[in-house]
């Protein structure tokens, strides 16, 4: 959350990050359209060093994002996040944010059981991606993510992507 006076949201990325800004700007998008309030943008901070300001954003390996939906000193904004359906558009604002900008489709973790013989585990989305690991059949795994076609699956162990034809997997 926000404060400061202010109104809207703004989303914060680590300097230098195409895909962070990417991110950050369709997050930034995606809560102020869901709440008509100004779009304030992708934005970076910088401490006296040089270094961004925010240790969440610095420090962390993968990329991250700080997401400052709304302003809590805003009473119309405040009132909003004080519901559980504002909290609900918010946390689904900022998901369809990062489908658009990472062209993956993020789902409540479901699971499949693997009904091949065996699948190759992927780096990414598609067959055209290096092949990392094997999965086999009568397993469970986790699925967090898909592409945008649905048809790729991200493990929720973290080792990759599967396929989710029906013909190797079956949704549980």
């Amino acid at each position: 959350l926000n404060a400061g006076g202010g109104k809207g949201t703004e989303v914060f990325y680590y300097d230098g990050s195409p895909t962070g800004l990417k991110a950050a700007k369709a997050v930034s998008q995606e809560i102020a359209k869901e709440f008509d309030v100004p779009d304030r943008g992708a934005k970076v901070r910088l401490g006296k060093n040089g270094k961004d300001y925010f240790a969440i954003i610095r420090d962390t390996k993968p990329t991250a994002i700080l997401v400052e939906t709304l302003f809590i000193d805003n009473d119309a904004e405040l009132a909003v996040l004080k519901t559980t359906d504002g909290q609900k558009r918010c946390g689904e604002a900022i998901g369809r944010g990062l489908e658009k900008a990472l062209g993956a489709r993020i789902t409540a973790q479901t699971k499949v059981e693997i009904t091949a013989n065996s699948l190759y585990i992927r780096s990414g989305a598609g067959t055209k991606n290096k092949a990392v690991g094997v999965v086999k059949k009568g397993e469970i795994h986790g699925i967090v993510s898909t592409d945008a076609a649905e048809a790729w699956g991200r493990l929720a162990d973290g080792r990759g992507w599967i396929s989710l034809n029906s013909k190797y997997v079956r949704k549980i």
